[in-house]
């Protein structure tokens, strides 16, 4: 049930990691969720497991044939998301094997985090420039307000505005009105620190 309440991957994946070596009786484990480039980051661990080069495939394989690892597959719909690895502990008691039926209870959290994460992203960015929209630029700033108002610290804010900007609409169109835009919007983001954000108001 508390997995079903969280909404940050990270934090799915570190209750799932804890489900998972709680039921097996395993004394580690780290998990795998692929991503854009269909690379398997680890974005969980639990124990001592760098022993086990957490991430290096080639040698995961090895410990999984020697039997000193489990890898269990994260599948949503037919599709392999990620992976759960375990150290297999050293008296493995014998009797139902729940763990693939916790790792797709693990799987579809993951994939109800993503799709969460997705959905807000999506409800907080200008279609046309990726950056944030109005309410998420004034979200974030109320945030960075409280923060810099409990820590005793400063905090800049720039507004700018494009002149006569509804004239080259209404003279060269809306497609150039929207390359302008995005133009504006790449030079504004290629300038950012790393803490610095950027909206379109």
């Amino acid at each position: 049930n508390r997995i079903n309440t969280l909404h940050d991957l990270h934090e799915v994946a570190e209750a799932g990691l804890e489900l998972a070596c709680s039921f097996a009786g395993c004394p580690g484990g780290w998990l795998t969720v692929k991503d854009e480039e269909g690379q398997e980051p680890m974005i969980a661990s639990r124990g001592q497991v760098e022993q086990y080069h957490p991430g290096t495939t080639k040698l995961n394989a090895v410990a999984v044939a020697r039997g000193t690892l489990r890898a269990v597959p994260l599948e949503v719909r037919g599709e392999t998301m990620g992976t759960m690895w375990l150290v297999r502990p050293a008296d493995e008691h014998q009797g139902p094997d729940l763990l693939p039926v916790i790792a797709t209870h693990v799987a579809t959290s993951l994939d109800n985090a993503k799709r969460y994460e997705e959905a807000v992203h999506l409800a907080e960015r200008d279609p046309l420039t990726g950056l944030f929209n109005h309410r998420g630029i004034h979200r974030r700033l109320a945030g960075e307000a409280l923060r810099a108002q409990q820590s005793g610290s400063e905090l800049s804010l720039v507004m700018m505005d494009l002149d006569d900007f509804k004239l080259l609409n209404d003279t060269y169109g809306h497609p150039a009105g929207d390359a302008v835009l995005r133009h504006v919007s790449d030079a504004v983001r290629s300038v950012l620190r790393h803490a610095d954000l950027a909206g379109r108001v």
